[in-house]
């Protein structure tokens, strides 16, 4: 009997120390078992949901930003074609005007200047520049126009094509001449000169009236 007593005591202190344990290792148990995305140091999940809005936002921005290059570049090339054509009227007036030195501001004044008119041709500045003191020096009266230009400018180079028209009188007697030009220009120092210049005649009559004398 003495016996039995002592090893249900004994059973019930190793239940005893058994709880005590599990008591003390349940902590370190439970947190074995716990998810690494539950507990209290949770960091933020790193999927980002997308946002509609914010896509149609950038390619609000990304369309703007597009039509606002376009648009300025389309600017850039309006001004280029009004300073184009501000520089033939000043080229057409200093022709008329036979003024010599305004004339040679509108062309490049080296030997890479070519210019084919009316039959000749001139290589380079000097040549030319001397042909048009020649004709200057006539008592002959000049009107030109240009008819229709056409101008395309690309950067610091622009070319222009049109149909040109020059009537010309000496001792009353006029002639007229009509063709085509092309002109090759160049944007230098913030001016615009000519490189190149071909004309083309068509044929030569006498009008019955002239526009202008």
């Amino acid at each position: 009997m003495l016996n039995r007593l002592l090893k249900i005591q004994q059973r019930a202190a190793l239940r005893g120390a058994q709880v005590f344990l599990l008591a003390a290792l349940s902590p370190a148990l439970l947190a074995q078992n716990i998810p690494p995305m539950i507990g209290d140091h949770v960091g933020k999940p790193k999927l980002k949901i997308p946002n509609p809005l914010e896509g149609a936002s950038r390619g609000n921005s990304t369309s703007t930003a597009s039509q606002g290059s376009q648009s300025g570049q389309a600017r850039v090339f309006a001004l280029g074609e009004r300073e184009v054509q501000l520089f033939l009227e000043d080229w057409r007036s200093s022709l008329i005007k036979k003024d010599l030195e305004a004339v040679s501001r509108c062309y490049l004044q080296t030997d890479a200047l070519r210019v084919y008119w009316e039959s000749q041709e001139f290589s380079g500045w000097e040549p030319f520049r001397a042909e048009m003191g020649r004709r200057f020096a006539s008592p002959e009266g000049v009107q030109l126009e240009l008819k229709e230009p056409h101008t395309s400018v690309f950067g610091r180079f622009a070319w222009v094509t049109a149909r040109y028209s020059r009537q010309s009188w000496e001792d009353s007697t006029p002639k007229s001449q009509e063709g085509f030009i092309t002109l090759v220009l160049e944007k230098r120092r913030s001016a615009w000169v000519i490189l190149h210049q071909h004309a083309s005649a068509l044929a030569a009559h006498s009008p019955q009236t002239l526009s202008s004398r």
